[in-house]
């Protein structure tokens, strides 16, 4: 495997399954490591550009320590890079993930009495804390709320609407119904988040909640999903340009996540395909389905 982006080795150290294949001063099954940011970038190098993110509760596997940096991947799709060091706490043990684009977490149920507050992205992992005053947990929860713990020197409690949660293995059934919650969401390039997200990043994420592979980049998506014919084009099959990607809502309207709008946005199919031909990235280089489907 020679793409940088799934080659897990920095020239220094690789991980163990590539012994034999390539020369490195030390190899290493790699350490567990929890997100513990609200995000986190996933960087070309220490200090060097974003390729793309995570959120709390996603797993990064350390294969290096350096400049304040961890060099490593990322377990779900085992995209390689480095992410800045953070203040190592307990890991957090998700119970729940973000189920909206973007959830409010509080200091207090009350929506009155609050500061601090702090917005978490889809897919961000949320660890229920029960108190020991039954009664009261139960009074907060018949108003909608749950009390989940927020990390720190001393965990304290905020507080987050019970339905925009999930528990952490749920599967959805609909990579459409899924991209399309994320219209208006600000275009980022290399964003992962319902805070940002870039084209390939939406796609990624449709899929992964539905339980389906996904790798993150366009050209990547390109060759893992199954060629087909414009006519044949269906609700969730995605659109190819070189660099850009989209899915279908049915036959006729695309949402993707872009720069022109600068948000993820629908539109018929025939505009995209127009405009972007004429300003953009040229002609749609392809057609794709998903290989489970």
């Amino acid at each position: 495997m020679t793409d940088r982006r799934l080659l897990r080795f920095n020239g220094r150290v690789a991980h163990s399954s590539l012994k034999g294949q390539v020369e490195a001063d030390g190899f290493s099954d790699g350490e567990t490591y929890h997100i513990q940011s609200v995000v986190r970038d996933v960087l070309y190098k220490p200090n060097g550009s974003r390729q793309c993110q995570m959120v709390c509760g996603e797993v990064f596997i350390i294969l290096e320590r350096a400049q304040n940096h961890l060099f490593g991947f990322r377990e779900k799709d085992g995209y390689v890079g480095w992410v800045r060091q953070e203040i190592e706490r307990r890991p957090l043990q998700p119970t729940h993930r973000v189920s909206v684009p973007r959830a409010v977490s509080l200091e207090h149920p009350d929506v009155t009495k609050n500061a601090n507050e702090r917005i978490l992205p889809f897919g961000a992992g949320i660890e229920y804390w029960p108190r020991r005053d039954s009664e009261r947990e139960n009074t907060i929860r018949s108003t909608g709320w749950v009390c989940v713990k927020e990390e720190g020197h001393i965990p304290t409690p905020r507080y987050i609407r019970e339905t925009q949660l999930v528990e952490k293995d749920w599967v959805g059934s609909d990579p459409a119904a899924i991209a399309e919650q994320f219209l208006t969401t600000p275009y980022i390039y290399g964003g992962d988040t319902g805070l940002g997200l870039d084209c390939s990043g939406l796609i990624q994420i449709a899929f992964h909640s539905c339980g389906l592979p996904c790798p993150r980049d366009s050209d990547m998506q390109a060759e893992f999903f199954k060629p087909i014919p414009n006519p044949e084009l269906r609700r969730g099959d995605l659109v190819f340009w070189k660099g850009h990607v989209g899915m279908m809502l049915d036959q006729d309207t695309l949402v993707h996540a872009n720069a022109y709008h600068m948000a993820v946005a629908k539109e018929p199919l025939e505009d995209a395909v127009s405009r972007i031909g004429r300003k953009e990235f040229g002609a749609v280089t392809g057609y794709g389905r998903h290989p489970a489907s």
